[in-house]
């Protein structure tokens, strides 16, 4: 009883890393393989280089056009970094495993249980990849078809304003010698009874 006391008080008084690094190392102590975590972006074993290659290149590819856009573009890139950690650790896995027996068939229950928690990890960034892509590719999709509809507004307008003017009534004798009395005050010519001004 008082040797478990006396370890409470130890572990008590345990207040844990002080430093910045060692805050940053014992955050990272419950992370094995990296499938659970969507907060740590880069790993001790991966490389910042080939997280930016990978964005350089849907970047490229995509070449986002505004705020949003990019906002869903990151989304993307994240989801594909993630998929491609899983898809990288599944391998090692079961290479690790097929090392352990002579052939695939040899493998223990807890190998395959192993093996389907990692394809179970696959699959949820595969979905979380794909569910990212569609909301990007529905965004731009949407953009698309709103400015297609702009411009087919815009060209209504123009036929309708053409159709206007192709089939306006013509003009009745009174308006007929209304336009040509605007036309002639616009020449400088008068009604009788009125000066002409110079």
């Amino acid at each position: 009883m008082i040797l478990k006391a006396k370890l409470i008080m130890i572990n008590n008084n345990s207040t844990g890393p002080r430093t910045d690094a060692g805050k940053q190392t014992s955050s990272r102590n419950a992370v094995k393989h990296g499938c659970c975590s969507t907060e740590t972006l880069i790993l001790a074993t991966e490389n910042i280089e080939d997280f930016k290659a990978l964005e350089a290149i849907w970047f490229q590819s995509y070449s986002p056009k505004d705020d949003f856009e990019n906002h869903l573009l990151n989304q993307v890139v994240q989801a594909d970094w993630f998929l491609q950690r899983a898809t990288r650790t599944l391998a090692g896995v079961e290479a690790q495993f097929l090392s352990e027996v002579p052939t695939p068939t040899d493998m223990y229950d807890c190998h395959h249980v192993a093996l389907q928690r990692f394809m179970r990890y696959q699959t949820t960034r595969r979905n979380e990849f794909t569910k990212a892509k569609k909301a990007l590719d529905d965004h731009r999709k949407m953009q698309a078809t709103e400015k297609r509809n702009e411009e087919n507004q815009e060209i209504a307008k123009v036929k309708l304003a053409i159709y206007k003017e192709k089939n306006k009534p013509k003009p009745t004798f009174e308006e007929t010698i209304a336009e040509m009395t605007r036309t002639a005050e616009a020449l400088g010519f008068k009604p009788k009874g009125q000066p002409i001004q110079k």
